[in-house]
């Protein structure tokens, strides 16, 4: 039996689903899309993690529209800076592991 809670965000990317396929049976994971956690939310990220306790949180999600990103510059800095900020205290706020996935190419 699984000893580890993972919670990931960007639960329906291709980052994601690889890290699911190779956790399973090694941990209980749990996977957020988009449309189950807005990660610009702190209220949500806390209502989501709560019932879990995780030991590990993982960003996989990311505004990755390069050239929507430079229309769209709030939102992407509300994905690609903002929110990890908010995932990050909720993972300590859990005392769990965050692991944040970025790229020089998300701006």
């Amino acid at each position: 039996m699984p000893t580890h809670t993972v919670a990931v965000f960007g639960g329906n990317g291709q980052l994601a689903r690889a890290l699911r396929t190779g956790w399973a049976g090694r941990a209980q994971v749990h996977a957020f899309s988009r449309r189950e956690v807005d990660i610009t939310d702190a209220a949500a990220v806390t209502a989501a993690l709560a019932p879990l306790s995780p030991t590990l949180v993982v960003n996989c999600a990311a505004y990755n529209n390069v050239d929507q990103a430079q229309v769209d510059q709030a939102e992407a800095m509300a994905v690609n800076g903002i929110a990890v900020g908010i995932l990050a205290r909720a993972a300590q706020a859990h005392g769990a592991i965050f692991v944040h996935y970025s790229s020089d190419f998300v701006f």
